[in-house]
């Protein structure tokens, strides 16, 4: 596996796989897959990938998908996410995801459920994560008490509940440019609970 992802020769892993493999290493597609790696990341569903060995460019469709990982796991097979330092991923905890990818490593929309120690989110966005520069989202998004405070790093905020359309770039408070289009049920700030917000505008730092 190290062929294709570089950072996994030192990675001192064993690897349990299952399923139905079709094609060739360049171009397959493994249905009901089912995959543990180590004791902290399990994958299953129906999983196509073409492109290999080039693992940046490679084109990849998990389908019906389950995936349980953490980020330090993610941070193996997707370099970039180690250069982000805000959010806090790490303060996700344990990850779990029910749904679909479809995309490359650094550029891929996720349609479906996340369960993380912060809180649930639900999904429906395209993400770009380049090796230089800010990410860049747009989509849909659903949170269920999201502590957005920690995620940011931000102890002003607490717990979030919000549901409608994102579009921005970047995680970090310095260069933050979101605009949200929805509806924010609940948000703490200060240690008070604003309700029943309807928000249409763009969230950006003043300088």
């Amino acid at each position: 596996i190290a062929f294709f992802a570089p950072d996994l020769r030192t990675w001192k892993r064993e690897v349990v796989l299952g399923g139905n493999f079709h094609g060739t290493v360049e171009n397959f597609l493994v249905t009901n897959l089912s995959a543990k790696i180590g004791a902290t990341t399990n994958i299953s569903g129906t999983l196509s990938m073409k492109g290999l060995p080039n693992i940046n460019s490679t084109k990849i469709s998990l389908s019906n998908g389950t995936l349980q990982t953490n980020y330090y796991d993610l941070g193996v097979f997707i370099p970039a996410l180690k250069n982000i330092t805000s959010p806090n991923l790490p303060a996700l905890g344990t990850i779990i995801y029910k749904g679909n990818f479809n995309g490359t490593i650094n550029n891929f929309i996720t349609a479906g459920n996340f369960s993380t120690k912060l809180g649930g989110v639900r999904t429906n966005i395209s993400l770009q994560v380049p090796g230089k520069g800010d990410p860049v989202y747009t989509g849909y998004i659903e949170t269920t008490r999201f502590n957005i405070g920690k995620f940011l790093n931000d102890e002003q905020l607490g717990l979030v509940e919000f549901k409608g359309k994102i579009t921005g770039s970047s995680f970090t408070i310095e260069r933050l440019k979101t605009t949200l289009e929805g509806k924010i049920s609940s948000l703490q700030y200060n240690n008070y609970t604003y309700t029943n917000i309807t928000t249409n505008g763009t969230f950006q730092k003043k300088y």
